[in-house]
């Protein structure tokens, strides 16, 4: 098969993938909407006990949840059937760069200083930029919520003879050794109450590294706890597919 044939296939698959997030999620949205519509129905009848108005607002704010989790779980599920991805030949350090920009207002509203720095600019490396581009942001974007104010995230790219490179450290809470071997893992969130006062899903270390994955690569974790954490992406410079 040529490559025009297979850049056709692809954009088919999109295609197909796109109509069946659209309707999927739609479908739902719907769900979750009358729920939290009846919810509100009953919260405005005024004629709950104690007990009810606090099952009430657990029913809301599993609601709530539920809205936030969707879009991942909708990215988890296609990401676990395994479909390639439309390969491109991609600068990381402009992805870097580009996710590091959309989450300048968030770090500022922390006083959080976002740093990068790059040995040398990077060769191109097959993968698709969409994906990894959300896989940078949940690294970085995690490296934000669980940082003080007045900190640093310090964001190093560099390559050796086999791979290229992407380091995200912060001076955050950390990680404990125990937690740090289920935190790839779906749905999973620390039982430590500063993890618990973050709101989150569970899903965008799982999410990042999913897609790391699927680009043949590999994504790493070190912390101590109380001193900070660094996720490390190795991503090969060469390979034959994605997603396999």
């Amino acid at each position: 098969m040529t490559d025009a044939e297979n850049r056709i296939g692809l954009e088919t698959l999109d295609q197909h993938r796109d109509r069946f997030i659209d309707s999927f999620a739609h479908a739902l949205r719907n769900q979750i909407a009358a729920i939290g519509g009846y919810a509100d129905l009953i919260e405005g009848s005024g004629s709950l006990n104690e007990d009810q108005q606090l099952f009430l607002k657990r029913v809301q704010s599993g609601v709530e949840r539920l809205n936030h989790m969707l879009p991942s779980l909708i990215d988890l599920a296609w990401l676990e059937a395994e479909i390639p991805f439309p390969e491109q030949h991609l600068a990381l350090d402009q992805l870097v760069a580009g996710v590091s920009a959309s989450l300048e207002i968030q770090a500022g509203l922390k006083g959080i200083r976002i740093t990068i720095s790059i040995a040398e600019p990077p060769p191109l490396i097959p993968g698709y930029a969409t994906r990894l581009k959300q896989a940078l942001t949940e690294i970085i974007r995690n490296a934000l919520c669980y940082s003080p104010s007045d900190s640093s995230v310090t964001i190093k790219l560099w390559r050796d003879q086999k791979a290229i490179c992407c380091s995200v450290a912060d001076q955050g809470i950390g990680i404990s050794a125990m937690d740090q071997e289920l935190v790839f893992d779906r749905l999973f969130r620390s039982s430590d109450p500063r993890v618990r006062s973050v709101q989150g899903s569970g899903l965008g270390l799982t999410l990042a590294n999913r897609i790391v994955r699927a680009h043949n690569g590999e994504l790493k974790v070190a912390s101590q706890l109380n001193q900070g954490s660094i996720f490390t992406i190795s991503l090969p410079l060469n390979h034959d597919s994605l997603n396999r």
